[in-house]
């Protein structure tokens, strides 16, 4: 199956309908059917996943390219007025789901999800500093859930050294399971700044902030890796 990138079109809209994602329609195929772009971005999937509310982020698909996870919320004055949630679609017999809110992180304030390489564990965003989950360790930390035969685990701290008591967010992972995440960064606009963690015995390793020709005095964020790690994708302004 061929790869491409996705770039995720934002836009803003008053919530018509807060129960109503999308309006959908049997969708077959490989990227839930969409045809993939040529050297000009497409919004993709609109009106099932591209919708009037706000898209936040990337999707993330399993690497069998069965499952794609996504964010979704309404955002006016780039204050959140509607709880942000993941959403899932899956392909079954050839045939992909209507997306519904994902049951394996059930609480508003959760975003960001990305599948690792194995599919056997999902890392994502949270602002929930005190739950039924346990103690955030600051403001905004990288979670994680894993799959067994009984299916997806209560979610899970990721701790330190990756979080701290500032705000950490957006991972995504190498084939490796090397990790590059938005986290505190000292001098630059809005403190964000790009870090990359290696994993070495089951144990993540002190962060890397990523040097000055991708953390600039602007703000970098939102990054891509490749599984090869042969390119990053990130923001910058």
């Amino acid at each position: 199956m061929k790869r491409f990138v996705f770039l995720v079109l934002i836009g803003f809209s008053y919530l018509l309908q807060a129960q109503t994602i999308h309006q959908f329609s049997e969708l077959k195929g490989d990227y839930l059917g969409q045809k993939p772009p040529d050297t000009i971005p497409e919004i993709f999937a609109p009106g099932i996943v591209s919708t009037s509310m706000h898209e936040h982020s990337f999707p993330s698909f399993s690497m069998d390219g069965k499952q794609m996870l996504w964010t979704s919320g309404f955002i006016d004055n780039y204050t959140y007025n509607f709880p942000i949630r993941v959403i899932e679609t899956k392909c079954t017999n050839g045939i992909w789901t209507e997306p519904e809110f994902f049951k394996g992180i059930p609480l508003n304030n959760s975003y960001e999800a990305f599948f690792s390489p194995s599919a056997n564990r999902i890392y994502f965003t949270s602002t929930i500093e005190q739950s039924e989950w346990g103690v955030g360790m600051g403001k905004q930390d990288i979670w994680y859930i894993e799959k067994s035969e009984t299916g997806w685990s209560a979610p899970k701290n990721l701790g330190f050294p990756i979080n701290t008591n500032n705000a950490e967010s957006k991972p995504t992972l190498t084939s490796k399971l090397r990790m590059y995440y938005v986290g505190y960064a000292d001098s630059v606009k809005n403190n964000y700044g790009i870090y990359r963690s290696d994993l070495v015995d089951g144990n993540y390793q002190k962060p890397e902030l990523l040097p000055k020709n991708i953390n600039s005095i602007y703000l970098d964020w939102t990054p891509f890796i490749a599984p090869d790690e042969s390119y990053l994708l990130f923001s910058s302004y």
